[in-house]
């Protein structure tokens, strides 16, 4: 695997996660304010905002690494009309400049309908920036992207990533024990977001197993490597799912225990972040092209 598509997985999933985190800050902003305000604001390390905005700033600067001319980088805008990826970098700004402006909206006590706004569109900007990631990878050429299963695992990792990263903002903000019932629904929306996963990606590798090779490239999907690292993929979701359910029996008992939650869901946040890495990376290395 070239270096260059090691960039493409770290820039791919920094971007979702960053993408969840602001749907599930969004979320969490509109519905539920006060839980919201005990989140830390400005330039805290405890801030979400300037954490995913930072976070923003790691993935653009990744995304250089793919460009096969990055000092010629200000030529990616030049082609919105027909290029998947002049429209991701235009999202990926806009993103990025809708959480720079919620950040300061909210550092310096702008009009909470200024705040609510640059949210909205962090939030629509984010989701574009997802679909505008998918469609590159949308190619008729390339049987094993051009399926279902490329905007399905990108849209599930954006949302099981972004569950994770908000558990975790709940933690540091210090007020998780008053979260107990938001938490619960957290967990349940990651085991669902789970199993689709879990399914889609079967479909998707017996769709890989039927494939009929007519082009140069061969590449063997249900046997050697590529099949080993997608059953301990699966494994790790079963582990995972198995994980997130005890933590959802335990948050719902009266005396339960937060240090106890913390310190289980760290465990199952390193499961998912690795599993999520070997998804991607097993995303990239079927490619193969057919025809001329």
């Amino acid at each position: 695997m070239h270096n260059g598509e090691w960039s493409l997985i770290s820039f791919t999933l920094l971007s979702q996660l960053s993408v969840g985190l602001v749907l599930a800050l969004g979320f969490m902003y509109f519905m539920h304010q006060s839980f919201f305000t005990g989140f830390a604001t400005g330039l805290s390390l405890r801030s979400p905002e300037l954490i995913i905005l930072i976070m923003i700033v790691f993935a653009t600067l990744l995304s250089f690494f793919h460009l096969g001319s990055p000092q010629h980088s200000y030529n990616s805008l030049n082609n919105l009309q027909g290029s998947w990826i002049s429209r991701e970098i235009l999202a990926l700004s806009m993103f990025g400049f809708g959480m720079l402006l919620f950040l300061i909206s909210r550092s310096m006590d702008w009009p909470i309908s200024l705040s609510r706004f640059f949210m909205i569109f962090s939030m629509i900007s984010g989701i574009l920036l997802i679909l505008a990631m998918s469609g590159i990878y949308m190619i008729k050429t390339v049987p094993s992207w051009n399926t279902f299963f490329t905007p399905l695992s990108f849209i599930g990792s954006t949302f099981l990533l972004g569950s994770v990263g908000m558990v975790i903002f709940m933690m540091l903000s210090g007020n998780m024990s008053l979260n107990q019932k938001f938490l619960s629904q957290i967990l349940i929306f990651m085991l669902i977001v789970m199993a689709v996963l879990i399914m889609a990606g079967g479909f998707h590798q017996y769709h890989l197993s039927q494939l009929k090779f007519t082009g140069i490239e061969q590449t063997i999907f249900n046997k050697g490597a590529f099949f080993f690292l997608f059953i301990i993929r699966m494994v790790l979701l079963f582990a995972t799912m198995i994980g997130l359910s005890y933590l959802l029996k335990v948050n719902t008992q009266i005396d339960m225990h937060i240090a106890n939650i913390q310190t289980w869901f760290i465990l199952i946040s390193l499961l998912i972040l690795i599993e999520e890495i070997m998804g991607r990376y097993l995303f990239y290395i079927s490619y193969f092209r057919v025809g001329v």
